[in-house]
C-alpha cells in the first residue's frame, strides 16, 4: 500500500501517462521500493499497527498512522534521494498524502467491514 502510494504520485505527476513517466524516475522508484517495503514493515511494526484489533480502531490508531506516515515520509525523501537523486517535489508531498490515505482508508475499512458483519 505505501509503495502503491509513491507509484501513484509519480504517476499523477507526469499526468497520469506511464510512458511520460522518465525512466530514471521509475527505476530510481523500482529499485528503492522494495528497501521502503521493508521499513513500511518495520515502522508500522513498532507502532503496533500490526497487533491492532482493527475492529476496535479509534483515534489513537489513527494518531500512529499519522505519526508512521511522517516518519516513513522523511525516510522516504532522504533514502531515495540519497541512494537514487532528486525526485520532483510533487512525489513527496503528493507521496506522503497518498500513503496515508491508504494506510487510513485501509484501517477505517476493515473497521467499517467489521461493523457491516454485525
Amino acid at each position: 500500500v505505501a509503495v502503491g502510494g509513491y507509484f501513484i504520485a509519480l504517476w499523477l505527476r507526469f499526468d497520469c501517462r506511464f510512458s511520460e513517466i522518465p525512466h530514471t524516475y521509475l527505476t530510481a522508484w523500482l529499485q528503492f521500493s522494495p528497501m521502503y517495503a521493508a521499513a513500511t514493515v518495520a515502522v508500522l511494526w513498532k507502532a503496533h499497527l500490526y497487533q491492532s484489533m482493527w475492529r476496535f480502531a479509534s483515534f489513537i490508531e489513527l494518531e500512529k498512522v499519522a505519526v508512521s506516515t511522517a516518519i516513513l515520509g522523511v525516510l522516504h525523501t532522504v533514502g531515495i534521494t540519497v541512494l537514487f537523486g532528486r525526485m520532483p517535489v510533487t512525489y513527496y508531498i503528493v507521496g506522503i498524502a497518498i500513503q496515508f490515505l491508504l494506510i487510513s482508508l485501509h484501517c477505517v475499512g476493515l473497521k467499517l467491514l467489521s461493523f457491516v458483519a454485525m
